[in-house]
């Protein structure tokens, strides 16, 4: 479904849903932000363990970019050839329903703490 870019008759249905029924980042629903916050720090802690060719530390970060442009449709209902989001941390493009607000009070929410490299 998502190498067809929900291209048929189901997987349109399910995109629907994917989109419709399901919360997401950046609404101020403490059980779906605190999954993104996890996947993040998991993933700074991650990239953290490796070194570059020169002996530094990769630097994670959590932005998008053009190049995020080109990659395939994904479980969130996203089409192929659609950006991520505005940027940074913000929520997938369209989803942040509860409006700026909720992405501003989630970031600066005490229960997550920057993430920094040690």
């Amino acid at each position: 479904m998502l190498k067809a870019n929900f291209a048929s008759e189901d997987g349109i249905k399910i995109r629907a849903r994917l989109i419709n029924r399901f919360e997401k980042y950046g609404n101020d629903i403490d059980e779906v932000d605190n999954i993104s916050a996890d996947l993040l720090r998991y993933y700074c802690k991650e990239v953290e363990k490796y070194r570059n060719p020169r002996g530094g530390l990769f630097p994670p970060g959590s932005y998008t970019v053009s190049a995020h442009v080109p990659l395939g449709a994904t479980l969130d209902g996203r089409f192929a050839g659609e950006q991520l989001a505005d940027g940074g941390l913000s929520p997938m493009l369209g989803q942040d329903r509860q409006g700026p607000t909720a992405v501003r009070k989630l970031l600066s929410a005490p229960q997550h703490p920057p993430i920094t490299l040690s």
